[in-house]
């Protein structure tokens, strides 16, 4: 019964990863949000080099290591330093770093995938796991808590994959759970939003797929004043993510 909610855990790790970095993508490799304030990002957790200082650190610890296969260092210190500057710049693209300094994006993406890159990225990414995987307890705890029951983050519930790895990943993206722990827990909330009025998410029953979606997700800031227009998108996302890494029963292998 352990090791069953030690893979269901690992599978909504394993759904978060995917919806932050995208199927089949390395997490040994430069990504860019192109929006907002984000900077240069990598892993699959996609750790923030412009917003998290300790990802930053890592990646200069990295990129100092480097080496080709000669053990020529992959780097000069001027490009170091450079590449450091674009990938902390709050906006930046893809683009706009080839153009500012071509060539040098090419480096950064051999040096996350040498051996001391991997190595970075991999320690980054469990150390996350840890944090999200406490985001996810959060949340089950405080939906027992709920009057009218956990609903959706029961782990027995069918939903129950899609609407915790959903959780989770708003989780990472906005720093924590706990406002919307106290949602699931039962509680009505504040949502802060860029007109300054801020907007109450009321919970109506139990937690539900639909309760997340529109009585919680679509009164946030991010999705009600920056990108209205993702959030159906990404809760299909997840449905679709859920259903790749649902476990196979036994009763739906078909006999030879």
């Amino acid at each position: 019964m352990k090791q069953d909610a030690n893979d269901r855990n690992r599978r909504i790790l394993d759904a978060v990863h995917e919806a932050e970095l995208g199927t089949g993508k390395t997490p040994y490799a430069a990504y860019f949000a192109q929006k907002g304030n984000s900077g240069m990002s990598f892993g699959y957790s996609q750790h923030d080099v412009a917003n998290n200082p300790n990802a930053a650190k890592d990646l200069e610890v990295a990129l100092a290591k480097a080496q080709l296969p000669d053990g020529t260092p992959i780097f000069t210190r001027d490009d170091r330093k450079k590449a450091l500057a674009l990938a902390s710049r709050k906006g930046i693209t893809a683009e706009a770093f080839e153009k500012e300094a071509p060539g040098l994006l090419g480096k950064v993406n051999q040096a996350l995938d040498s051996e001391t890159g991997r190595e970075m990225v991999d320690g980054r990414d469990a150390e996350r796991d840890k944090t999200l995987d406490e985001y996810r307890t959060k949340i089950e705890e405080a939906a027992k808590r709920n009057p009218a029951g956990p609903g959706v983050f029961d782990p027995s519930h069918p939903d129950y994959p899609q609407a915790m790895a959903m959780a989770v990943q708003w989780g990472n993206r906005t720093g924590g759970v706990d406002t919307f722990a106290k949602w699931a827990s039962g509680e009505a909330v504040d949502l802060a939003t860029k007109t300054g009025r801020p907007e109450k998410a009321a919970p109506n029953g139990a937690p539900s797929l639909d309760g997340m979606q529109n009585g919680y997700f679509a009164k946030t800031e991010y999705f009600r004043d920056t990108a209205p227009k993702e959030l159906p998108t990404w809760t299909q996302n997840h449905k679709e993510i859920a259903g790749r890494l649902a476990p196979v029963r036994p009763e739906d292998v078909a006999l030879p």
